[in-house]
């Protein structure tokens, strides 16, 4: 009995481990090597010369959205995941912490319309996040 108590306990934590690589640490992982490999004026390939991107590739809106709106999108999702699995466990009113999740997001953005020299708002960056919000909101938290 004990022995079979030990092994639900077990690959409960091996469910969490995985929903927590997945989920939170992954697309912070995938956001930070395109964000830091994509574009020119990281420091990054600022000191490394070997990194060289076709530059009419580079001109593609293809290419733009996912060298700056693909790593918001995936911060965000990692975001909202990691504040769905901490509330599913520890906040009560699952519809208000939903709510909160998503102005959180959405204002993260938003605010950055009143610094314009420090900060550069895109509203593809809203639209990342609510994106990010649905995503998170659907795979870690409706159930």
């Amino acid at each position: 009995m004990i022995a079979m108590a030990s092994n639900v306990s077990i690959k409960s934590k091996t469910k969490i481990f995985q929903k927590i690589f997945l989920h939170i640490f992954l697309p912070l992982i995938i956001g930070c090597i395109i964000y830091l490999f994509g574009r020119n004026n990281t420091w990054l390939n600022e000191n490394l010369h070997g990194l060289y991107i076709n530059s009419a590739f580079q001109n593609t809106s293809f290419y733009k959205i996912v060298v700056y709106n693909v790593p918001d999108f995936c911060w965000d999702y990692s975001l909202a995941s990691a504040l769905f699995l901490w509330g599913r466990y520890y906040f009560k009113n699952k519809k208000l912490l939903a709510v909160i999740i998503f102005l959180i997001l959405i204002l993260s953005e938003t605010i950055q319309i009143f610094f314009p020299k420090t900060f550069t708002f895109d509203w593809l960056d809203e639209c990342a996040a609510m994106l990010a919000f649905l995503l998170s909101y659907s795979l870690n938290y409706r159930k």
